[in-house]
């Protein structure tokens, strides 16, 4: 077992992130057919890139709103912050290759890289429920978490990133004003979280798990363990 088994699904959206940011950084200056091809080259790569295959039985994420959406979300933003500059060096040959305004949308670019790592993060994810507990396989490690271990259940909620959310007036004033609306009316991420024997605590997102989270409760219930009563005001 690797020690990092998402590694394939980081460097497939790595791959695709930078040809997307060339296909963006390239338009006016290569013909469009060349600019098209490489559109077409990182969506063939995002779809046939190898990936692992997880156990026939492995309840997942739905890969449309965990995965593909903010995948191609953060290409987008990615590939667009990283082009400007370039765009405007070209349209203003004295500032030589890169404009100074790289000082502005660069750090942008880096920060909409987490998008197309929220992808990363999910597509690994599988639970497999067993006889006698969860195996659980994160983008990092695989666990076995037996249910005579668990200590107790509870629900979590957390909120975007305020960073994510200060995105948004930036989006809205270069016209992106979808994805400006998207962003301020994300919602908080709910699930449960799963502490057992030696400290360590296992989080479960439900958003875009309805229906897998309705089976692993159903196995803890079967198992005499029940989630605690969210606490006031979360």
């Amino acid at each position: 077992m690797r020690s990092w088994p998402g590694m394939s699904e980081f460097l497939r959206r790595l791959v695709v992130a930078m040809i997307v940011g060339l296909a963006f950084a390239m338009a006016g200056a290569w013909s469009w057919a060349v600019v098209a091809g490489l559109g077409v080259l990182a969506i063939t790569i995002y779809r046939y890139f190898p990936r692992e295959t997880p156990p026939p039985n492995a309840l997942r994420y739905d890969a449309g709103p965990s995965q593909t959406g903010p995948d191609w979300l953060g290409f987008v933003l990615s590939g667009l912050f990283f082009a400007i500059p370039i765009w405007a060096a070209r349209a203003e040959p004295a500032f030589g290759a890169i404009h100074p305004a790289a000082l502005l949308t660069w750090p942008l670019a880096l920060l909409s890289v987490a998008f197309w790592m929220i992808g990363a993060v999910y597509a690994p994810y599988w639970i497999v429920i067993e006889r006698d507990g969860l195996r659980v396989r994160s983008a990092f490690t695989e666990r076995v978490v037996p249910f005579a271990d668990v200590l107790r259940v509870y629900p979590y909620r957390r909120a975007i990133p305020r960073w994510l959310t200060a995105l948004a007036p930036m989006l809205a004033g270069s016209g992106n004003f979808g994805t400006a609306g998207a962003l301020m009316l994300a919602r908080p991420r709910k699930g449960i979280v799963i502490e057992h024997r030696g400290g360590q605590h296992i989080a479960i997102a439900s958003d875009s798990f309805e229906k897998p989270m309705e089976q692993i409760m159903a196995a803890l219930k079967a198992n005499g363990l029940s989630v605690d009563p969210p606490r006031k005001g979360a």
